[in-house]
């Protein structure tokens, strides 16, 4: 058991109550929040975990993250959905390939220093899955596939199962296999309907981006 003290506890519950100078006993879940006396004389043998200066709250969600572009930040286009399109397109050779570990790293562990707890990360080549399997970050990690082109679906389809495979033999508490159809216009509805059948058999979630601009 161990006791965590906190100048402020931030309960996040219906009426958004925030305690000063309670404290939270917890072991693989929380078992209850009190004033500090009170859990130090319930639970005498914990572990106290004074942070008397800081601010305890449940963590963030990051519920959709492309950590694999996170060293992409200043050769794309934003501000415009067509204009940021045309620069992915353009830029295409420069996504997939190894270079970037280690600002996929950093990207997690700026989410980490952030207060996020758990991302959902999409991720189109399968480079991010063994860094967030390894990270103390919950990761719901959403192997991707897209693509329109009728005459290589068989292609596209081998190359995502692979990424999904691999992915999967990396299931932990922390890291949840998961499955995204990137989009309705950009992938053929072939490969949707087995990407969907695929996460109904294996009883996982699934995500699309679905209408988030005017162009879309």
């Amino acid at each position: 058991m161990k006791i965590l003290k906190a100048k402020f506890i931030i309960l996040c519950n219906e009426s958004l109550d925030i305690l000063e100078n309670s404290a939270i006993a917890f072991s693989d879940k929380i078992e209850k929040i009190a004033k500090f006396d009170e859990l130090i004389n319930e639970y005498k043998d914990a572990q106290i975990l004074d942070f008397s200066d800081d601010i305890a709250m449940p963590a963030l969600i990051n519920p959709h993250i492309h950590l694999e572009y996170s060293s992409n930040k200043t050769t794309l286009d934003y501000g415009d959905f067509l204009l940021w399109l045309r620069s992915i397109i353009a830029n295409s050779n420069k996504f997939d390939n190894s270079d970037k570990i280690s600002d996929i790293q950093n990207a997690i562990d700026t989410q980490l220093r952030a207060g996020v707890g758990t991302i959902g990360e999409i991720s189109s080549f399968g480079l991010s899955a063994s860094l967030c399997a390894k990270s103390a970050i919950r990761t719901i990690y959403f192997s991707e596939i897209l693509g329109s082109n009728a005459a290589i679906l068989d292609k596209q389809w081998d190359g995502f199962l692979s990424r999904f495979k691999a992915a999967n033999e990396l299931k932990s508490d922390l890291f949840i296999p998961a499955i995204s159809v990137h989009s309705p216009y950009s992938t053929h509805i072939d490969l949707a309907k087995k990407a969907i059948d695929l996460a109904k058999n294996s009883d996982m979630m699934i995500s699309t981006h679905f209408m988030e601009s005017l162009d879309e």
